[in-house]
């Protein structure tokens, strides 16, 4: 039933359950893979919803899920052969539909097939949606002879800039951030740089660290970007905020990795080589984490993570794990719920926690507002001693 709404649904306190089943080191992990599916995928978060695809007889359909429940919908739009959720923000989702002889990117308006609007541009033979930051979309369309041109949208097919900056070669806009867009270029004779548009294909500029041969960006947040580099010392996982200067390797080390995610404070990607286990960071090479390694007895052989979603006390994580036991790759979510009354970050609670809260609370910071009421007075301080009696 490619074309209707297929539910999979298991009680909340069942599913609240399976995400406390393995725990480790502060941090939880939990399958999404659906009943009946031969194998699942996540790729992004927003809130309590995550979106990826599921692969039911055969067919790739896009997919998005409830954490709260458990419960995933189909959201495989009529008509088409197979479809892909890339992004999510609120109640819009982004990728792309396959039908009969093209590849269409395109926008779902809410949680439900019906809802696909096509942003396929005239002229063009395929295209993919890839990001998403406000009301702009951002991914390639292919035009001539097979060459993927980055670009982007404004919520329709006629709204396509072309951010192709010539020169022959390929080129792709992997997500935006503001006011730019950001992605890849391989122009014809050169390698693959990291790069930045503003709107236009003449604003073209490359991010590409002198000291490597080759770089991609492919999520971008907050003023951050995220990608890999590649040179003589393999690919690393690579930060930017917004100049060639800017440019931070997350894995200086024989390590080679790939920064997938980033929510403007924390970066997620995987190990390239040994296998692929993914990886956590909070801005710096020593912050890294190895969720590979948190996962529970009968997953191995490879991990991903794709996004990350950060609040002051939570951190969510979404990708993909092999199930050695089933044979399959399944949808799966990491999640830290952190030490709300470690104020200072420094794994330990004491008075300086104290003081920084009366700093935070002073400066009527969100962050202090303990028991999320949308008012800072008495009741967050009892909150916030109850929360360091409770210990972390």
């Amino acid at each position: 039933m490619p074309n209707s709404i297929l539910r999979r649904s298991a009680p909340a306190a069942l599913f609240a359950l399976a995400a406390a089943a393995h725990a480790q080191n502060g941090w939880t992990f939990t399958s999404l893979h659906p009943k009946g599916a031969a194998h699942s995928a996540a790729f992004s978060i927003d809130g309590r919803r995550v979106v990826g695809t599921v692969n039911l007889g055969g067919t790739i359909h896009a997919a998005v899920w409830d954490l709260d429940t458990g419960d995933y919908i189909d959201l495989n739009p009529p008509q088409a052969t197979s479809s892909s959720a890339y992004k999510i923000q609120g109640d819009t989702i982004l990728g792309d539909a396959a039908y009969p002889g093209v590849t269409k990117a395109g926008l779902w308006t809410s949680p439900s097939p019906a809802s696909f609007i096509s942003l396929h541009p005239k002229g063009y033979s395929n295209s993919e949606g890839y990001g998403l930051s406000g009301n702009v979309q951002t991914g390639w369309a292919i035009a001539g002879e097979e060459i993927s041109h980055a670009g982007f949208w404004t919520g329709s097919a006629d709204s396509w800039v072309d951010l192709h900056p010539g020169g022959g070669g390929i080129s792709a806009a992997t997500c935006a951030d503001g006011d730019y867009q950001y992605g890849y270029t391989q122009q014809e004779g050169f390698p693959m740089f990291a790069s930045v548009w503003h709107g236009a294909a003449d604003t073209y500029q490359p991010l590409q660290p002198g000291q490597f041969g080759s770089s991609a960006i492919l999520a971008a947040a907050s003023g951050q970007q995220v990608g890999w580099v590649s040179g003589a010392m393999g690919t690393h996982a690579a930060i930017w905020r917004g100049t060639v200067d800017s440019f931070i390797d997350l894995t200086p080390s024989a390590t080679e990795a790939q920064a997938y995610g980033t929510d403007g404070t924390n970066q997620v990607g995987y190990m390239l080589d040994p296998g692929y286990q993914a990886l956590f960071w909070s801005g710096t090479p020593e912050s890294v984490i190895n969720l590979h390694a948190l996962m529970p007895q009968g997953y191995g052989g490879f991990s991903l993570a794709y996004q990350v979603q950060s609040t002051d006390n939570e951190v969510w994580v979404v990708g993909n794990a092999y199930n050695q036991n089933l044979f399959r790759q399944e949808a799966v979510v990491w999640h830290h719920a952190g030490c709300y009354a470690d104020f200072t970050g420094d794994g330990s609670l004491d008075l300086f926690d104290f003081l920084a809260f009366v700093n935070f609370f002073n400066a009527a910071d969100p962050k202090a507002d303990c028991d999320h009421n949308g008012t800072h007075d008495l009741f967050d301080f009892l909150c916030f001693v109850n929360a360091f009696n409770a210990g972390c």
